[in-house]
């Protein structure tokens, strides 16, 4: 069984494991993983949540899309390639076409496409996974630090503004927001 998100946080780990120990096994590794990843689950602009037997699932979730933006931007990082910056940010473009609440802000854990919901959640707290709003802070910081692009530093702050609140409640869930808020604030990555 094949699924997005958590290979994505293997990719990423890989990828800048590789970098910083000098393995470039490692980074092959992350890329050769990526890429069957993104043939086993991707289509076009779109992301499946897994696949079994060759049989994709589920399409992406906003955390999917999030985990596989941000492994792209890390492979981007390390390698230079320039498809994958060109991935991340097709996949930010879904994010924010197809799971962006226009009313309150933040991204809906499942795509407006979807089956019909009676409530579209917007989750802040991470889980097994970081959440999606978590990570899209920082991802969007560090797409705009490096396109220049400031609908992306826009985005960002949109995000931090969608769950200021919600972040007082429970801090101590929110690991990935407030590495996003620093990155955000400071400019920092790590």
């Amino acid at each position: 069984m094949c699924s997005s998100d958590l290979n994505a946080l293997a990719i990423s780990t890989l990828a800048q494991a590789g970098a910083a120990l000098e393995r470039a096994d490692w980074i092959q590794a992350a890329v050769s993983t990526f890429d069957s990843v993104v043939r086993a689950l991707g289509d076009g602009d779109y992301l499946h949540h897994s696949a079994n037997g060759g049989k994709r699932g589920l399409k992406g979730f906003a955390d999917d899309y999030a985990l596989m933006a941000r492994a792209a931007l890390h492979l981007w990082e390390v390698t230079g390639e320039a498809r994958f910056l060109k991935d991340a940010k097709r996949w930010v473009e879904t994010l924010n076409r197809h799971f962006w609440n226009t009313q309150k802000g933040g991204y809906h854990t499942a795509s407006d496409e979807a089956e019909p919901l009676l409530v579209r959640a917007r989750v802040l707290y991470d889980q097994a996974v970081p959440s999606a709003n978590g990570i899209m802070t920082g991802l969007l910081t560090k797409l705009g630090l490096i396109t220049g692009e400031g609908a992306y530093g826009q985005r960002a702050r949109e995000q931090l503004d969608a769950f200021a609140d919600e972040y007082a409640r429970a801090w101590a869930s929110c690991a990935s927001y407030i590495t996003s808020l620093e990155a955000f604030a400071s400019g920092f990555q790590i």
